[in-house]
C-alpha cells in the first residue's frame, strides 16, 4: 500500500524511494510507530498481528502486510500519533472513510481468500513526546530533550465498512497504476 500510495502523491519521491534505493527520512514519530508495530507482533492477544497477504490480479502480484487480520478475515490497522499544535486529532470517522489502506487491504483478501470482511477497524493510539529530562551534574542541571515519543494511553477505535464496489474500482485503479509505474520505470532506465 505505501509504495502505491507514494506513486499516487509523489512520483518523484517514489523515484527516489524504489528505483534509487534511497532511504525515507525516519522522523520520531515514524520511529516510535515502526517500534510500536513490533512490539504489537509479538503480543500474543492480537490476533494474526502483522498478517502478510498477497494475490494475484491479472499477473500482477499485490502484496501488503496488515497489522491485524483475524479470523474473520478483518482488517485492523493500528496508528500512532499525536494531536496536532492546535489539539486537533489526527483519525475521526470521516478520514478513516476516505483512507484507501483499507480497502486496499480487503482487496488483497478477498482475491487471495475468495472472500473479505467488509468491516474494518482503526486503532488510533494517542502518543506525546517525551517530558524533557532533567539530570544534575555537579551542581549544575542540564536539560536533554531527546524527541522520543511514548503512548498517553488513550485509543480511539474506529469502524469502517469496505464496499464491493470499492474494491472493484480499486481494483481497476490498482492496475492503471501499476501500468503507469512500469511505463515511467522503463522510460526512466532508458535516460538514467
Amino acid at each position: 500500500y505505501s509504495a502505491y500510495s507514494l506513486w499516487k502523491q509523489n512520483k518523484e519521491g517514489y523515484r527516489k524511494r524504489y528505483y534509487l534505493n534511497e532511504a525515507p527520512i525516519d522522523p520520531p514519530q515514524t520511529r516510535f510507530g515502526k517500534e510500536q508495530h513490533a512490539l504489537k507482533e509479538l503480543d500474543e492477544t492480537v490476533e494474526g498481528s502483522e498478517t502478510r497477504i498477497e494475490c494475484v490480479i491479472d499477473g500482477l502480484t499485490l502484496m501488503g502486510y496488515v497489522d491485524s487480520l483475524d479470523a474473520n478475515l478483518k482488517v485492523i490497522d493500528f496508528k500512532f500519533s499525536h494531536l496536532s499544535k492546535t489539539g486537533k486529532e489526527p483519525w475521526d470517522a470521516v478520514k478513516v472513510r476516505k483512507h484507501e489502506q483499507f480497502p486496499f487491504y480487503c482487496l488483497i483478501v478477498r482475491e487471495s481468500h475468495g472472500i473479505y470482511n467488509p468491516e474494518c477497524e482503526l486503532h488510533w493510539h494517542e502518543t506525546k513526546f517525551k517530558e524533557k529530562v532533567v539530570t544534575v551534574y555537579e551542581g549544575k542541571s542540564y536539560v536533554f530533550d531527546d524527541k522520543s515519543m511514548e503512548t498517553t494511553g488513550r485509543v480511539e477505535k474506529f469502524v469502517r465498512t469496505v464496499e464491493p464496489w470499492e474494491l472493484d474500482r480499486l481494483k481497476v485503479e490498482i492496475l492503471q497504476v501499476a501500468l503507469e509505474i512500469s511505463n515511467d520505470y522503463t522510460e526512466w532506465t532508458k535516460n538514467n
